[in-house]
């Protein structure tokens, strides 16, 4: 944006030929933090009951990995946890338990035939 004469403000294009998708691509792999949940890819982050469901934003071919850290989503400490994950149809197609150690994460992977992964307190 530049200011022209008058005072009229005026865009200019700067030619990028960049796909606008792939510009908010995490393209180059890099780690981010985020405080409830460090990872490389788009995630979705819902209450779900008592849980919390980890949907993958946008899933394509590749395992979708976060860590979660339950203790900024639950109050107390969290030391039982169960993994959901369901397909397309909401159908589940693996479970996992988890054992923490205090101020552990849980380690979601999202695989390519996987919709999204509930996690679900069990202590």
């Amino acid at each position: 944006m530049t200011v022209g004469e008058g005072g009229k403000l005026a865009w200019t294009d700067h030619g990028g030929t960049e796909d606008p998708l792939q510009a908010r691509m995490n393209a180059a792999g890099k780690l981010i933090d985020f405080g409830v949940v460090t990872t490389t890819q788009g995630l979705r982050i819902t209450r779900d009951g008592d849980g919390v469901r980890v949907t993958a934003l946008p899933h394509g071919q590749d395992t979708v990995e976060a860590d979660i850290r339950p203790d900024k989503l639950w109050v107390g400490p969290v030391q039982r946890m169960r993994l959901v994950y369901h397909n397309e149809d909401g159908e589940p197609v693996r479970s996992e338990n988890i054992d923490l150690p205090m101020g552990g994460v849980v380690s979601v992977r999202i695989q390519p035939d996987e919709f999204d992964c509930l996690i679900e307190r069990q202590d």
